[in-house]
């Protein structure tokens, strides 16, 4: 029988899903002019809904006793959401889409005994 893969070697995997409802209340000011005095106005919502995977893959690889090589690959979302504007209408809210940030990454690690 034969082995499959490679002798002390590992994988690692994750999946998250998240989902994001964001509810943003602001009033917008009403100016007075003539005495420069300032009240809420109307109520304007800011809504955004969003989604997004988050994923890690890693691979471990004990080449020899004293080296140890890392590949890893991972993807984090970050949640959309909205941003009120003085004097905007529910209309022109300005929203902004979800994004993601990936990352990759390798490493090598050495051990090295020092004498006594």
């Amino acid at each position: 029988m034969s082995r499959v893969g490679v002798h002390g070697a590992s994988l690692a995997r994750g999946v998250r899903k998240t989902w994001d409802d964001t509810n943003q209340p602001s009033f917008t000011p009403v100016i007075d002019y003539v005495t420069g005095a300032r009240s809420p106005g109307a109520l304007i919502q800011a809504n955004a809904k969003s989604s997004g995977v988050n994923h890690t893959v890693a691979i471990d690889g004990q080449v020899t006793k004293n080296v140890l090589l890392n590949v890893t690959s991972r993807q984090g979302y970050v949640r959309g959401g909205g941003n009120a504007v003085i004097g905007a209408t529910s209309g022109n809210l300005s929203n902004f889409a979800p994004s993601y940030a990936p990352a990759n990454q390798a490493s090598l690690t050495l051990r090295h005994h020092l004498p006594d």
